[in-house]
């Protein structure tokens, strides 16, 4: 077996967000994806299937920053809206 090695690299004060975004009833998912893309600081959506219907990435945000977009994403999805912030980056 091949060993791998992966680095370990840390973003001090900046972080990744991922939200998990149940659209509304009846959502076009073409026009959701690019009003998402619309907010600043979001570099990724993705369309899924299950409880939530989209993934939304965003990158190197502050404290500030990271509520911001929250607030712009929980106006945009409604209640169905969860987020999970990455404070640590393994790469090859």
């Amino acid at each position: 077996m091949k060993k791998e090695n992966a680095n370990v690299r840390r973003s001090y004060g900046r972080t990744c967000s991922i939200f998990f975004v149940r659209p509304k009833s009846m959502a076009n998912a073409h026009e959701a994806a690019k009003r998402f893309m619309g907010i600043r600081h979001v570099k990724g959506v993705f369309v899924t299937e299950g409880k939530y219907g989209f993934v939304v990435r965003t990158m190197d945000l502050g404290l500030e920053e990271e509520k911001e977009v929250g607030r712009i994403m929980s106006k945009a999805a409604g209640p169905g809206l969860a987020k999970m912030t990455c404070y640590y980056s393994y790469r090859k």
